[in-house]
This record gives C-alpha cells, sequence and structure tokens, in this order.
C-alpha cells in the first residue's frame, strides 16, 4: 500500500513538472507571437532566397523544402503586416506564394517547376 502511495505521488509530481513545462513553452510561444520582431530586422524574401540556394547547391534544392520555407516566411513576416493593413490573409497569401515562386517550364511530362527537385 506504501508503495502504491509513494508511486502515485511519484507519478503525480511528474505530470505536474510537464504541465509546468508545457505552460512555460505556450507563453513563450505567445509572447513571440505577440510581440513580432521589429521590421527593419526582417529578412528580406530575397535574402532567404539566396542563403536557400547557397545551403543547396545547384539543382539540389527539395521542393518540399522550398515550398515549407515560403509558408513560415510568410507566416512570421507576410502576415502580421497584411492584418495589420487589413488586407485579407489569404488573398495576400496566394499573391505571395504566386510572387515567389519558381519558375516553370512545359516539359514532355507536363508542367515542371525548374530550380528544385520533387
Amino acid at each position: 500500500m506504501l508503495v502504491f502511495v509513494t508511486a502515485a505521488m511519484v507519478l503525480f509530481a511528474f505530470d505536474q513538472d510537464t504541465d509546468s513545462a508545457r505552460k512555460k513553452s505556450a507563453e513563450a510561444w505567445l509572447d513571440k507571437a505577440v510581440k513580432p520582431a521589429p521590421p527593419e530586422s526582417n529578412p528580406a524574401w530575397t535574402d532567404v532566397l539566396a542563403v536557400i540556394k547557397k545551403r543547396y547547391s545547384s539543382g539540389r534544392l527539395p521542393c518540399r523544402v522550398f515550398d515549407t520555407t515560403r509558408g513560415k516566411y510568410f507566416e512570421d513576416f507576410v502576415a502580421a503586416g497584411a492584418i495589420k493593413q487589413g488586407f485579407s490573409l489569404e488573398t495576400t497569401r496566394q499573391e505571395f506564394m504566386k510572387a515567389t515562386d519558381l519558375p516553370a517550364a512545359m516539359t514532355i511530362t507536363g508542367r515542371k517547376r525548374q530550380g528544385c527537385v520533387e
């Protein structure tokens, strides 16, 4: 019986530590989301693209990495400005994705993006 009570106390304490860590993580995330970085410290998309191209030598950039990076850039830097100026978030997203997409060319198998590999 004593062993059972001790085990229950240890599990309860572990659960409280995990809950506390999750709450601290949520608070840190919210603080960052509420107070975005000042615009002058935000990298330009062209700078991010240059780093991506440098990191992945020519012809080796996975399309998935490129698309994920564009989405993250939009969420972190573009979306807040669009909302602040009263623009539609979805329309702004579509325009940003269209403007930053890689060029495409027609091939025998259909339209293919240039600059990344599937």
